[in-house]
């Protein structure tokens, strides 16, 4: 990772004024391959697509008072991955005010290879499962997939239904990577034909893989959860 020279000022600033007493930067994906271009145009926000009042600071990317971390306890100790957001919503509840900073960057490189990607995104889900983090986000997700699985199954039994779940399936998927699509496009500029297709292909199995990879990671670290009997804000 590499910081933004104006990185600690920009992070300290709604600390030093009395704003906030936690502060979340900003991270920006600083490619070295067409793919961690792609991956990081699918994967990751820009800064103006983030509503500032609902952020939660990653740990890559965070300042704040030391009475926050005397008062939460810090990081939880116990987990793996997500012990950043754990800390994050922990301060919330605690009553502690939170800042946005979009011009405290930290640069990054994203994971190499779709096989590293999915394995981080196997862990996030896993930390996700046993802190008891959105389970009506990875619900959905569940949902999602069960009756897109249902409808095909369907589809292939009785001919008069693909067309209308081959439609519904278009739509869902131009949804699903219109965002991508729109990040990742201006950084193809002056690509050779090939490699951009090459790198639109890529979007909608990025997505895949990282869904599949939080349905698999994620029951795995509930199981872990029910067997320790922690809670979402356990320390």
């Amino acid at each position: 990772m590499l910081l933004d020279p104006h990185w600690l000022a920009a992070i300290i600033a709604p600390l030093e004024d009395g704003s906030a007493d936690l502060v979340g930067g900003f991270f920006r994906p600083a490619p070295r391959s067409l793919f961690e271009t792609t991956l990081g145009a699918t994967n990751y926000r820009d800064a103006g697509e983030i509503d500032p009042s609902g952020f939660l600071p990653f740990g890559k990317s965070i300042a704040f008072r030391k009475e926050v971390w005397r008062r939460v306890g810090g990081f939880p100790e116990w987990a793996s991955h997500c012990e950043d957001l754990l800390f994050d919503l922990a301060a919330e509840r605690a009553g502690f005010r939170r800042a946005f900073a979009p011009q405290a960057i930290v640069h990054f490189r994203p994971r190499s290879s779709l096989a590293a990607f999915a394995r981080q995104y196997y862990l996030y889900a896993r930390g996700d499962g046993r802190a008891g983090l959105w389970p009506k986000r990875h619900a959905a997700r569940y949902a999602v997939y069960g009756i897109g699985t249902l409808l095909l199954g369907l589809a292939l039994r009785l001919p008069r239904l693909r067309l209308p779940v081959g439609m519904l399936a278009g739509i869902g998927l131009i949804g699903y990577t219109r965002v991508p699509y729109r990040r990742l496009w201006p950084q193809l500029a002056g690509e050779a034909p090939l490699r951009r297709g090459y790198a639109l292909a890529l979007v909608p199995l990025i997505r895949l893989v990282g869904d599949l990879a939080k349905m698999v990671g994620y029951p795995v670290g509930r199981r872990t959860r029910r067997s320790i009997g922690f809670d979402m804000y356990a320390k």
